[in-house]
């Protein structure tokens, strides 16, 4: 029996924490879940449309998109939506693209412009991330590149930069589906048929001169990808940043926030140590130092000769290259760049809403003086013997004094009845204005001082 009563405990205990392992378990699978199919939107810059069906939505930082969601960009501006922690896509100007999702499934559709999309770690295996655009799909696994549709031709480009990417488009016209492997520094142009459905994909090598700048531009605002893209094209980054400083891009790197670095100076030869001249007596020596000296007059006696022998040699000694000491590095002069940025606060506002209630209403019907037809009943010998309000009540009566032994004759007649006044109680929906409290999520600006060579900021 007292071994019987030890066990018990034991067991409710081991049961206790099996069942919070499995809690645990499930919470966290959970998480990971709704972290891996959350798409938020990240960053907006100029105007920047949502669409949610037929229906248009206030733009907000950190805004979460559903499956079916479209983003629209109008000129001068961009918007980045965080698929999850590890990818994300930019959205260009001029641009449309329309975001599904199921489950860990996601797929972009691309209807009009340009995107540039980044995977920073590779999917896993029941994972999926697919563009699309009018002619083709792109199968990303983790890579960054650029999809871009020329307005003009239609013609449609992928850029990638790291990693490597299958791009699938089918031709209707040989019912058949070509696919390419695109890998970094690598630039796959989807050519058109005639009614402008896709023909076939030519892949070819790209240098520094051949990216868009757009695409260098979100380059250097994602630093971590622009090393990793370093390193998988062998591209200069110097290259890179010159393209961006030569363009005209000013107008989106003043509203990106965007602080580029410095050009990285050329790597200068090193410096020779020159050895001093040694002396030397021979005779080419001095005619070598005759025949480059100034005029010198043929009437000279070879006396003169003779001294210029005796001095050339001092002057070699005298003009052996030496060196001069470095001077001391300049002092540092602070380059101030003053930046604006945001940070995501709540505000709460009061607005006026419509909202319908229902009422009700006593109807009052005041009494009514009506003309009544009635019919009467008149006997053989012309009495009246009965009044009757409906032609059912006269054909009973009738039949009645039928099975008596005579008919009665019937006359119509009208007489004036008044009606009783009465209240009738409907109820109505009416519309009411009420004061309601909403919170936003808004961008609150704020600015830094700072130098931009060595970071220090200002108070």
């Amino acid at each position: 029996m007292d071994g019987n009563k030890k066990k018990i405990p034991i067991i409710a205990t081991v049961t206790a924490l099996l069942i919070i392992c499995a809690v645990l378990v499930v919470f966290f699978l959970q998480k990971n879940r709704i972290k891996a199919t959350t798409m938020r939107l990240l960053r907006i810059v100029g105007e920047v449309t949502l669409e949610d069906g037929k229906k248009k939505k206030t733009i907000l930082d950190n805004l979460r998109l559903n499956d079916g969601n479209a983003l629209s960009t109008e000129a001068e501006s961009l918007a980045s939506v965080g698929l999850d922690d590890t990818k994300i896509i930019s959205i260009e100007e001029n641009s449309r693209a329309e975001f599904y999702q199921k489950g860990k499934k996601l797929e972009l559709v691309l209807t009009k412009g340009r995107l540039f999309f980044d995977v920073q770690q590779p999917l896993a295996d029941n994972e999926s991330l697919d563009i699309k655009s009018s002619t083709m799909v792109v199968g990303i696994r983790g890579t960054s590149g650029y999809v871009w549709e020329d307005p003009a031709s239609g013609i449609q480009y992928i850029y990638i930069t790291d990693g490597h990417v299958t791009v699938t488009g089918y031709n209707p016209q040989t019912e058949k589906n070509e696919e390419v492997t695109v890998g970094p520094g690598q630039r796959v142009t989807a050519y058109l048929n005639d009614d402008g459905t896709f023909n076939t994909f030519i892949v070819e090598d790209v240098t520094e001169d051949d990216l868009p700048i757009a695409l260098i531009r979100e380059l250097f605002n994602n630093p971590d990808t622009l090393e990793r893209v370093l390193k998988a094209t062998g591209y200069d980054k110097n290259k890179l940043l010159k393209r961006i400083l030569e363009s005209d891009e000013a107008l989106y790197i003043a509203l990106d926030g965007l602080v580029l670095p410095e050009l990285e100076p050329e790597p200068e030869p090193e410096a020779s140590i020159e050895e001093p001249e040694e002396t030397v007596t021979s005779t080419d020596k001095f005619e070598k130092t005759d025949t480059s000296s100034a005029l010198v007059d043929e009437t000279e006696s070879s006396a003169s000769s003779a001294d210029e022998k005796e001095e050339t040699p001092k002057k070699d000694q005298t003009t052996a290259s030496v060196k001069p000491a470095k001077a001391d590095p300049p002092a540092h002069v602070h380059e101030w760049v003053t930046e604006e940025y945001y940070t995501t606060e709540i505000e709460t506002r009061t607005e006026t809403e419509t909202q319908y209630v229902t009422v009700q209403e006593v109807i009052d019907h005041p009494a009514t003086t009506k003309d009544e037809e009635y019919y009467i009943a008149y006997d053989p010998q012309g009495n009246p013997i009965g009044e009757f309000s409906t032609w059912e009540e006269v054909d009973t009566f009738a039949q009645s004094m039928t099975a008596g032994g005579y008919m009665p004759t019937f006359q119509t007649a009208t007489r004036s009845v008044t009606v009783p006044g009465w209240q009738e109680t409907v109820e109505r929906t009416v519309p009411q204005e009420v004061q309601v409290n909403r919170d936003y999520e808004v961008q609150v600006p704020h600015e830094r001082t700072y130098c931009k060579t060595c970071g220090e900021e200002q108070n």
